[in-house]
């Protein structure tokens, strides 16, 4: 590898180990919360609290336009271009476009509450919930706008203690009100803590050296208009995309009943919270780094190929091992009442693993700004998501969202990579596909020994594979970073 390729390789994966560390005392807090959660509403709570967060997801997707992605880019290159006061003159358009669309989300939850509780749970019991959280929705924008500057200079450290301080605000302010109001309380859970949220986020940002500019009609027209162009397109690919989820969540109640939306609720929690943790962590400096390079091909390809190795070497040991002791993972998250899950999450956790490529290829159309490239590959995958996932719970239940998990990520994998190599040129590293390869006959050969094998043969044999896999990502870390000088360091630190 170059001396130059080394140094970016280095870069990426000590920016993916600070927000990786982060995520997981983020997660510890994450793990209270869910088993006080779990034993406190149950899973019928836990559906409640899906539908409704889902339902607020949808309609900020609705009315944000998109700014907290499409800021980030702007606020990058405008750091990037040296000149301080047309940063802040960017910084300080986005605050002023967040309180506008954080007050329209707030406006439209509140004027269709009757509505949403008629067409999500099928009655009129939960206008009241609908009210509570709107005002979430006036928070959740703000926060985005904050968090969007944060990211968009990147103030990793900054971020981190924002991830860390929500997490605990969360546990904090979730238990009390669950204990002592039940699923009634679960609206006022989500309201509280996006106040608290914005409150802490709004606080960190503060710390953030930004001079107050005289506000600017031209700039606030050129990069107002950039943001909210290129955030629209960004924000109805979100809205399809979260749309998507929604149905599918309706149609499970309707089909299954709330009962069934808590497991699966529950099942991809563990998913994306927890697996998922690689994912977040990487988000948080690739994209602004990959926004940097995007119109060099060869620093994008770079960057692109650089981290998905470094997502998939960090997903096999983390998926062996947690293929393997799955069970207990859900029995110490959850309680009993959610093992239904297990076998829907097994099939999940292969298509985790495609993920970490689609999901690296994926930023690339962030990066250059094709919002329009963006929202067709956007409203393309939504199709067969949604058909795949109502087809496979229809079929098969749980276990068939999970299947549907695997053929969504090898259709998008695909769609992506031709999307990718067409428009931009971009083409895989053979390191990479070989590094690829070895990781899927890894993850799953360990989903076939928990599949069939049981008691402690299962575990016998499928502690082998976690150690192999734990000893090749070790390897070939180690020989592009010398991994076990930079665990020494962080020790010593």
């Amino acid at each position: 590898m170059a001396k130059n390729d080394k140094n970016s390789f280095s870069n990426a994966f000590k920016a993916t180990t600070i927000f990786g560390g982060v995520q997981v005392i983020v997660i510890l807090f994450q793990i209270l919360k869910s088993k006080a959660v779990a034993v406190l509403i149950g899973a019928t709570g836990m559906g409640v609290l899906g539908l409704l967060t889902q339902t607020s997801s949808f309609i900020s997707a609705l009315t944000n336009f998109g700014l907290e992605a499409s800021a980030v880019k702007n606020i990058s290159l405008a750091e990037a271009s040296g000149n301080k006061t047309y940063l802040y003159k960017t910084i300080n358009v986005l605050q002023r476009l967040v309180i506008f669309t954080g007050t329209l989300g707030f406006l439209v939850c509140l004027a269709l509450s009757p509505f949403l509780s008629a067409i999500v749970f099928n009655n009129n019991n939960y206008i009241t919930a609908f009210i509570i959280i709107s005002i979430s929705l006036l928070f959740i924008q703000l926060t985005a706008g904050q968090y969007a500057i944060l990211q968009g200079l990147r103030m990793t450290k900054l971020l981190a203690k924002v991830s860390i301080y929500n997490a605990v605000s969360g546990l904090l302010v979730s238990v009390p009100i669950y204990y002592f109001y039940g699923i009634s309380g679960v609206a006022i859970s989500i309201t509280v803590s996006a106040l608290l949220n914005f409150l802490i986020t709004f606080y960190m940002t503060k710390k953030v050296k930004i001079k107050k500019v005289p506000f600017s009609k031209e700039i606030f027209n050129t990069e107002g208009r950039g943001m909210i162009k290129m955030g629209f397109l960004l924000s109805m690919s979100g809205l399809i995309s979260i749309g998507s989820s929604f149905l599918v969540r309706i149609f499970i109640t309707r089909t299954g009943g709330v009962t069934d939306v808590g497991l699966y609720n529950a099942g991809f929690a563990i998913i994306e919270g927890y697996v998922g943790i690689i994912f977040t962590a990487m988000a948080k400096d690739y994209y602004p780094r990959l926004s940097m390079v995007s119109n060099n091909r060869i620093g994008r390809n770079r960057e692109v190929n650089q981290q998905t190795e470094i997502a998939i070497l960090l997903l096999i040991p983390v998926l062996t091992v947690f293929l393997l002791l799955l069970d207990f993972i859900v029995s110490i998250l959850y309680t009993k009442e959610f093992l239904p899950s297990i076998t829907m999450i097994q099939y999940a956790v292969l298509g985790m693993f495609l993920r970490a490529i689609s999901w690296s290829m994926g930023y690339l159309l962030l990066a250059k700004g094709d919002s329009k490239i963006f929202f067709w590959s956007e409203l393309i995958s939504t199709m067969y998501v949604l058909g795949l996932n109502i087809l496979g719970y229809y079929f098969w239940g749980l276990k068939g969202i999970g299947i549907a998990f695997i053929l969504i990520y090898f259709l998008h994998t695909l769609q992506i990579y031709y999307t990718t190599k067409l428009f931009y040129k971009f083409v895989f590293d053979k390191q990479l596909i070989k590094v690829f390869l070895i990781g899927t006959v890894l993850i799953t050969v360990q989903f076939f020994i928990i599949s069939e094998f049981e008691g402690i043969l299962r575990y016998f044999i499928g502690s082998i594979v976690c150690l192999m896999g734990i000893i090749f990502s070790l390897k070939m870390l180690n020989d592009k970073i010398n991994i076990y000088s930079f665990i020494k360091n962080k020790i010593k630190k």
